[in-house]
């Protein structure tokens, strides 16, 4: 059982987004667009100017440009000699008049489409309009509802026979028009028929028969108002199931009818106007796959992917030509990412960036989707050397210092779609700028560079290690100053402040050893795997056992490799295997044959087939539980562990236990040497800065923390007085992530990040814990008999001896037992699992683990919308105890009762 106070789980919603475009977008944002790739013929360009007479509107439309969802708009051009539409999307105004220009191949009867969209892309409302483009001129073409019917027409005409485009005379078809409906552009207004529902597909008809002529007076059959075709749409999964539509689906389409979709159990009726429309289906789903996520905007559509979900996609071209009911079935597939790209406003970036120091700039990660709909920032950002520069989730980039290094995007929903820019950081001239500092003489030492303030010392914050250092003297290119703590401030780098920017030390200090009291304990840097194997499916026993068969079977194979052909050996080149031999080792180790033949392919050339099968274990063993094959041979490298023992281990301790996707795959990680809490802070230790006024110094707090605190009068601990958690030695409770902040700023320390956190918790593999510990005492699981934690067992939680809080000395006989520390078992730290959740310094990032590079010293995102926590608590079950569980995260300014924290230096 598990009471989670933490945080809230929102219900889960069945949506499924319909939408009929007349075209595919293929190439966004590009301004002027001249993409000359996707014409085949042109004898030059043109410049067209569009202007939206959106508000002048006297027609019921399903959806028109005055809806308040529209965020976007997307102009569309088609023709003769463009065989993929040009486009260019725009932020929309919603002014009374848009006016937008785009370039254009000369030509005759371009097709000009405006789509306004939503935040996630959809269109709400279509206006066409029809033109001519002349080389090096400039169009204006004002569209409205009226001027779409003779878009629509050529469309038809373009799509059946492109031939007979270039003989229309569209002056003579706009008058054909308005015989017909009697409209009046300058208000917008008619009064015969409905310009959107003349019979443009009989018209189209005609003008083909007589191959693209036409008689503007002659409008005898087409007086009567065109009947909407019905479509009977089904959906269904990939597997062939139903979607039941009665489920909360959101039916949308994209046409000029003003008639709502009929929605039943299993199907939806649409009356759609006759013509030629692309249908698309699109829907998310949560993590486990099995729930229908309603996105309330683009920025939530990205948390649902982030946190594990998917996207799924179809689309259908469908021809209206009658009243006749078509029944249609769009079948749901996972969507498939068409390229990533990054964009500097509306410029795209090609491969380099110029970025200076503490001077950040926005991009956008663009995924762009094989419907030709796209996303920002639905990525993973990669950074090659973090110490250069950062980014934030949304794209910030700041330069740290002058140097060189690499920012790759990847799509979260296709890994293996990436894109990659060098980065150049450097010297924006007016901040502080490092160049060295001088070896420690007693208890001073001399920073040296550029840019300090001579003028205002006090205005220099130097610090080293984190820790602030007295400034002695400055000059332009130094500053002396005292080494904080009579020199022990450990190693770390130094760091300069000032009201012009800040700038870091390339390498690092190197001071005294750092001084240990009795209720702080030195943790040893070093190397360790973070995460845990994904091991997320139902049937794990059995996945684990088939496994275990199938290594067994390639090892037999690898013993006696002449047991498929006589002529093999364990020294044979792969290369040199013939179909008849690689079909014999298929069927001996039970591996899929097509795969087999593509990795043979891959192999390189001179690789044995003892290597190769071996190397098919790893890869088999890392596919099936999400472990990277370099993490896996990492882990075991130094150790006498087979995979065979790895997989027995994996069965038999991790069996039942759910793990977020959000802590797979596993990375390697390097920690420096530092110092933490042997205890959970406490209230005694909390009300010493209280009683030293925290509260009410601003030096203590982030600037959005000291905001919080002031707007909401904060002055002590949510839980302060309430004589369940304010006792001496019970951690101290109900505390922001600000006000841990403050606290560990005060007490000279700081908020651990969440690899020290982990490290400290886990440590390194062994024989017997590949990649650390499950809990901090080993994999056996706390519950109400195996009281090793303060969790929540039994009826009401205090069948491990304490209903709610526990004292933060409580559980001492199974600390981190020493393996990644000095002194003695007794001497670790303490309640890491269970009790209260603990604030960590990083901001929560889903993809933490779910890079290619290893991490040395991650101190997490630059910024982000929520901060994590780590441990479990009181409030929680074993799986939210486990040491590598980071399914906790919170705004900085949440205060629960089962949330404390403990501090490093």
């Amino acid at each position: 059982m598990n009471r989670r106070l933490s945080y809230f789980i929102p219900s889960l919603l069945l949506a499924v987004s319909l939408s009929a475009n007349m075209t595919a977008c293929s190439d966004i944002n590009s301004v002027p667009i001249q993409n000359t790739q996707n014409v085949s013929q042109t004898n030059g360009f043109g410049n067209l100017t569009i202007k939206l007479d959106a508000f002048k509107n006297g027609f019921k439309t399903k959806a028109d440009f005055r809806d308040t969802a529209i965020s976007k708009v997307k102009i569309e051009v088609t023709g003769v000699g463009i065989t993929t539409p040009i486009s260019k999307t725009v932020e929309w105004t919603r002014n009374s008049t848009e006016t937008y220009s785009i370039s254009i191949p000369n030509g005759k009867n371009r097709i000009v489409s405006v789509t306004g969209m939503d935040s996630l892309n959809n269109p709400i409302a279509t206006m066409l309009g029809l033109t001519d483009i002349y080389a090096d001129s400039t169009s204006v073409l004002s569209l409205s509802y009226g001027t779409t019917p003779a878009a629509r027409i050529v469309k038809q005409i373009l799509e059946t026979r492109s031939e007979v485009v270039n003989k229309i005379n569209a002056d003579k078809l706009k008058r054909l028009i308005s015989n017909i409906t009697d409209y009046r552009d300058s208000d917008s207004t008619f009064f015969k028929l409905d310009p959107l529902k003349i019979d443009v597909y009989a018209i189209a008809q005609r003008i083909l028969s007589n191959d693209g002529a036409i008689d503007p007076n002659d409008t005898a059959d087409f007086m009567k108002e065109a009947k909407s075709g019905k479509i009977k749409l089904y959906i269904k999964d990939k597997q062939g199931n139903p979607v039941n539509l009665s489920n909360g689906v959101s039916v949308k389409v994209n046409d000029i009818s003003g008639k709502t979709p009929f929605q039943t159990g299993n199907y939806s009726l649409l009356d759609v106007d006759q013509g030629i429309w692309q249908i698309t289906a699109k829907a998310y789903k949560n993590a486990n796959g099995t729930t229908f996520v309603v996105p309330i905007d683009s920025k939530d559509a990205r948390n649902i992917i982030l946190n594990g979900g998917n996207v799924l996609f179809a689309k259908q071209t469908i021809d209206v030509k009658g009243t006749q009911e078509q029944e249609v079935t769009l079948t749901l597939d996972n969507l498939k990412v068409k390229e990533v790209k990054l964009f500097d406003g509306e410029n795209q970036t090609v491969n380099s960036i110029i970025s200076e120091i503490n001077k950040p700039t926005n991009y956008d990660a663009r995924v762009i989707y094989e419907d030709g709909s796209y996303s920002d920032d639905e990525v993973i950002w990669e950074i090659s050397d973090n110490t250069v520069f950062g980014v934030s989730p949304t794209g910030l980039i700041t330069g740290y210092k002058k140097g060189g290094s690499t920012l790759t995007i990847r799509a979260i929903l296709d890994r293996n779609k990436t894109n990659s820019y060098s980065i150049d950081v450097r010297d924006s001239g007016i901040g502080p700028f490092i160049t060295g500092f001088s070896q420690q003489v007693g208890d001073t030492i001399t920073v040296y560079g550029r840019n300090f303030d001579d003028l205002v010392p006090l205005n220099n914050t130097v610090k080293i290690n984190g820790f602030k250092a007295d400034v002695i003297s400055v000059t332009t290119d130094s500053i002396k100053v005292r080494v904080p703590n009579s020199g022990n401030v450990g190693t770390g780098y130094i760091t300069v402040d000032t009201i012009k920017g800040s700038d870091s030390s390339d390498t690092k200090f190197s001071g005294g050893a750092v001084a240990i009291g009795n209720d702080s304990v030195e943790i040893m840097g070093g190397d360790f795997i973070m995460g845990s194997p994904n091991l997320t499916t139902k049937n794990i026993l059995a996945d684990m056992t088939a496994l275990i068969t199938k290594e067994d079977k390639i090892r037999l194979f690898i013993s006696n490799p002449s047991s498929a052909d006589l002529s093999l050996t364990s020294a044979t080149n792969v290369k040199t295997l013939t179909a008849t031999q690689i079909t014999n080792i298929s069927t001996n180790t039970t591996l899929d044959l097509t795969t087999l033949n593509l990795d043979i392919t891959l192999a390189p050339l001179d690789m044995t087939l003892d290597t190769f099968m071996k190397n098919q274990v790893v890869k088999y063993i890392s596919n099936t539980t999400q472990i990277k094959e370099d993490v896996l041979r990492n882990a075991m490298g130094n150790q006498n562990v087979t995979y065979h023992s790895l997989l027995t281990i994996l069965k038999n301790g991790y069996a039942g236990t759910t793990f977020s996707p959000s802590e797979s795959p596993m990375i390697k990680v390097n920690v420096a040497t530092y110092v933490m809490d042997k205890y959970e802070v406490t209230n005694k230790e909390y009300k010493k800065f209280m009683d030293g006024d925290g509260y009410n110094k601003r030096e203590y707090w982030t600037a959005e923390g000291w905001n919080w605190r002031q707007s909401n009068s904060i002055t002590k601990p949510l839980n302060w007085d309430d004589s369940k958690y304010n006792q001496e030695e019970s951690p101290v409770v109900g505390v922001s992530w600000y006000e841990a902040y403050a606290y560990a700023k005060w007490s000279g320390k700081r908020l651990p990040s969440e690899a020290e956190w982990e490290y400290a918790a886990k440590g390194m593999s062994t024989s017997t814990f590949i990649w650390g510990k499950m809990y901090p005492w080993g994999n056996d699981a706390p519950s109400d008999i195996n009281r090793k934690a303060n969790g929540y067992f039994g009826s009401d939680g205090s069948l491990d001896g304490f209903k709610n809080l526990s004292p933060a000395n409580s559980f001492t006989t199974n600390p981190n037992d020493g393996r990644t520390l000095s002194g003695s078992e007794s001497g670790g730290v303490v309640n890491m699992s269970g009790n209260v959740m603990e604030w960590v310094n990083d901001w929560y990032q889903y993809e933490y683990y779910g890079r290619d590079t290893e991490f040395s010293n991650p101190m997490g995102p630059v910024t982000g919308s929520f901060k994590s926590v780590r441990g479990g608590s009181w409030t929680h079950g074993r799986n939210e105890l486990r040491n590598s569980n980071r399914e906790q995260f919170l705004n900085p300014s949440s205060r629960n009762v089962n949330l404390g924290f403990r501090c490093v230096k």
